[in-house]
C-alpha cells in the first residue's frame, strides 16, 4: 500500500453525498476560533485574497504591506502580489521560531499593515511571543494567522484572520476557510467548479488504481505484471494532471466559492476521529524516529498533544533518503521550495531548513501498521547507507 501523497476519493462516496446530503457546512475546528464571519473558498490562497479584498475595501487607508515568514510556502505569497501587496521578510530559526528583537526591529522599521504568522507542524510555535503580538495588534497592526499546518491546534485566536487549507487535511477535491470578526465582502467570491471537477477525476483515478492494484496482490494471476504496466501508466496520468492542476492554481486570480460536494464530502468528516488518528500516528514516529543518524525530529521534545499536517524532520541525504523511501512506496514531500520573492532575503537557518526539510505523512488514511512501515524503512536505511 502507498503511502502519503495526493488524497484518494472513493467514487460511491461521491455518488452517496450527491444523493443524500444535505445542510450547510460547519466545522467545529473552524468554529472553535469563535469568530463571527466565515467563508469557505476553492482553496487557502483564494481565502487569503478574500480577506485581503475584504481589508481594503473596510480600510481603502491600510498600508499594503505584509511582514512574511522568510520560510514560507511560495504559493502563499501570490495572493499578495496578485492584491498589490509588498511583502517583507522576518526570519525563522531551525526550531521554528521567530526572534522577537528581530521581529521588533522589523515592524518598527518596515512599518506594515500586517503581520502573517504560520504555527509550524502543529506545535504553536508562537506561544511565547504571544503577548508581544497582541501589543502590536493593539497599535493598529493587522494579524493574519495560517492554520494550514496546525488547524487542530489549541491555542489563543486573537489575530484578525485566521485561514487555511482544508484540502490539504481531507479527502476532498477542493477547501479552504477563512474566518474573522471583520467583514467579509463576499461580492467578489465567484462560482466555478472547473477545478474541483477536474482534480476529482484525478483522485477517483488514484481510487480506482489503489483499488486495482490491492486486487491483483492478492491473485496468482498469469498476467499480472502485464496489468500492473498498464495501472502505472495511469498512475502517471493522475500524477501528471495533479502537477498541472497545481500549476492552474498558482495562476488563478479568482476567488472561487467551495465545490457544492467538497461541502458535502467536509459535513460527513469525523473530525475528532481524524484528530485521534492523527494524534496516534504522530506519537508512534516520535518514538521509533528518534535517535536515527541520518535524521532527526524538527521538533526535540516533541508536543504528546499536536497533532500536525506532516511529521517534519531534517535528513542530511534528503534526496538519497527520500528516493529510498519511494521505492518502498513512501512518499515524502518537501516543504517548501524556495520561492523567487523570498530566495534573496534567507537567513543561514532557513537555508538549512529549505535543503534539509521533508514532511513525513501521518494522516488519518493509515494507522500503526503503516507509521511502523516507515520507522522500519528509515532503519533499514540507516543499516544499509550509514
Amino acid at each position: 500500500m502507498e503511502i502519503g501523497s495526493v488524497y484518494e476519493i472513493n467514487p460511491d462516496s461521491v455518488t452517496g453525498c450527491m444523493k443524500n446530503g444535505t445542510g450547510d457546512l460547519t466545522l467545529h475546528e473552524v468554529d472553535k476560533f469563535g469568530k463571527q464571519n466565515t467563508a469557505f473558498t476553492g482553496s487557502g490562497r483564494e481565502a487569503i485574497s478574500l480577506a485581503l479584498r475584504s481589508i481594503e475595501k473596510e480600510n481603502p487607508a491600510v498600508t499594503k504591506k505584509c511582514l512574511m515568514p522568510a520560510y514560507m510556502c511560495d504559493t502563499v505569497f501570490f495572493p499578495f502580489s496578485q492584491n498589490g501587496w509588498e511583502l517583507a521578510f522576518y526570519h525563522i530559526g531551525k526550531d521554528m521560531k521567530a526572534d522577537e528583537k528581530q521581529l521588533r526591529y522589523l515592524i518598527e522599521t518596515e512599518k506594515p499593515g500586517m503581520l502573517f504568522i504560520h504555527a509550524y507542524y502543529g506545535t504553536d510555535t508562537w506561544k511565547e511571543l504571544r503577548p508581544v503580538l497582541r501589543e502590536y495588534q493593539n497599535g493598529g497592526l493587522l494579524l493574519m494567522e495560517d492554520m494550514t499546518q496546525s488547524y487542530y491546534l489549541r491555542t489563543e485566536y486573537h489575530a484578525d484572520y485566521l485561514i487555511g487549507s482544508l484540502r490539504k487535511w481531507y479527502a476532498v477535491s477542493d477547501g479552504g476557510f477563512v474566518t474573522t470578526n471583520h467583514t467579509l465582502y463576499l461580492e467578489c467570491v465567484v462560482k466555478d467548479d472547473t477545478f474541483s471537477c477536474k482534480r476529482l477525476k484525478m483522485q477517483t483515478d488514484k481510487w480506482n488504481y489503489l483499488k486495482a492494484m490491492q486486487t491483483i496482490s492478492r491473485e496468482a494471476s498469469s498476467d499480472a505484471e502485464d496489468r500492473i504496466r498498464e495501472l502505472q501508466k495511469i498512475k502517471k496520468e493522475y500524477l501528471a494532471q495533479n502537477r498541472e492542476l497545481e500549476v492552474c492554481l498558482d495562476r488563478n486570480e479568482k476567488i472561487t466559492q467551495l465545490s457544492k460536494l467538497s461541502a458535502l464530502l467536509l459535513l460527513g468528516i469525523k473530525e475528532e476521529e481524524c484528530k485521534k488518528k492523527r494524534n496516534d500516528n504522530y506519537r508512534i514516529l516520535c518514538e521509533g524516529l528518534q535517535n536515527k543518524k541520518g535524521l532527526t525530529p524538527v521538533f526535540r521534545t516533541p508536543d504528546s498533544d499536536a497533532v500536525p499536517l506532516y511529521f517534519p524532520v531534517y535528513m542530511e541525504e534528503r534526496e538519497k533518503l527520500q528516493e529510498y523511501l519511494c521505492k518502498q512506496d513512501i512518499y515524502v514531500p518537501v516543504l517548501w521550495p524556495v520561492g523567487k520573492e523570498n530566495e534573496e532575503y534567507l537567513s543561514e537557518d532557513e537555508k538549512y531548513i529549505f535543503s534539509h526539510i521533508a514532511a513525513i505523512p501521518l494522516d488519518q488514511r493509515y494507522g500503526r501498521n503503516e507509521m511502523n512501515r516507515i520507522v522500519a524503512a528509515v532503519s533499514e536505511y540507516e543499516e544499509r547507507y550509514r
